[in-house]
């Protein structure tokens, strides 16, 4: 990890956070995920949603939101890796792999989704393999499934132009696997 990540300018920042009538972090975390074309960010009340009900990690520099990582909880105790931004500008600092690497620290099981090459590379380093979705308990499946119908069916709702782009990738994801 680089040096500069232990800069007083970033901070770290744990969720859920619970503050009643706050959207400002939903906002910025909306707007960070904006311009990027591989993620399920679909509108406002989404992204409040994410803040204040899952656990994550949640990366500020100078008081701007520059990344996140969040768990959604499957089922049998599994817990799935989700919405996993740095924001372009902060991609050389190393934050992803310090936003992932606090957050799935001593927790097991893990699986995550993926089909770009440098977060296969860092869940690799983080103790995942490559799995098969035959080889998860149904009901974990089944959890993931009716999540991503989920997501799928708000995302046609908001931004049915990107929902296109979600259909022709979701073939390429690949599962990791973090059992121990």
């Amino acid at each position: 990890m680089r040096s500069h990540i232990l800069s007083p300018t970033f901070q770290l920042l744990h969720t859920p956070l619970a503050k009643p009538g706050d959207n400002g972090l939903a906002k910025e975390l909306l707007e960070l995920c904006r311009y990027e074309p591989d993620l399920h960010i679909s509108s406002l009340a989404i992204a409040n949603c994410i803040i204040r009900e899952h656990e994550g990690q949640l990366v500020f520099h100078r008081g701007t939101l520059v990344g996140a990582v969040f768990l959604y909880p499957r089922s049998a105790g599994w817990l799935e890796i989700g919405t996993l931004i740095v924001h372009h500008r902060y991609r050389t600092h190393g934050l992803g792999q310090l936003l992932l690497a606090s957050l799935v620290a001593r927790r097991a099981p893990l699986l995550g989704t993926t089909r770009i090459p440098g977060l296969e590379r860092l869940l690799a380093r983080l103790e995942f393999q490559r799995g098969r979705i035959f080889d998860l308990p149904q009901t974990v499946v089944a959890s993931m499934l009716l999540n991503r119908t989920h997501r799928g069916l708000q995302l046609l709702k908001h931004r049915p132009a990107h929902f296109g782009h979600q259909l022709r990738y979701s073939s390429n994801y690949q599962l990791w696997v973090r059992l121990h």
